[in-house]
């Protein structure tokens, strides 16, 4: 078990059981002042054991500075699928998406966003965060 995709994105939701995203796989940000707020969402895909029937599953996100590792957000989730009748004892999914708009950073830089699952190794989106350029040179944005 662990999560088999891990992406940043604009927005996503969850419905029957389908990932719909729009603006995936976003991995540059440029915000013109700090502290920025991240507004993204992470998008996941958990690969279920195998013959699971519904137990709890717990995981935990973490946003952090990728070169020194300050921890600018710490998420603890867990969760539950239903399975359909007649799915298969192997290869099932369950998708996530998790709300990071709010999560505020600091300064421009190297991030990155680490799902973990248990005692799994963790899962990673790495992006970067850059001071827009038009409001440097004065320009409006």
């Amino acid at each position: 078990m662990g999560f088999a995709s891990l992406m940043l994105a604009d927005s996503a939701r969850v419905a029957d059981g389908l990932l719909f995203v729009l603006g995936g796989g976003v991995n540059q940000f440029h915000r013109p002042i700090y502290p920025a707020p991240l507004q993204v969402v992470l998008v996941g895909l958990i690969e279920l054991p195998v013959g699971y029937s519904g137990e709890l599953i717990t995981f935990t996100v973490e946003v952090k500075a990728a070169e020194d590792e300050d921890v600018y957000a710490h998420f603890e989730a867990g969760f539950q699928v239903g399975l359909k009748p007649g799915a298969m004892k192997r290869g099932n999914t369950a998708p996530i998406v998790i709300d990071l708009a709010p999560v505020a950073l600091p300064k421009p830089g190297f991030f990155v966003v680490e799902a973990t699952i248990a005692d799994e190794e963790p899962s990673r989106a790495y992006f970067t965060v850059s001071r827009d350029a038009a409001s440097e040179s004065g320009q409006p944005t």
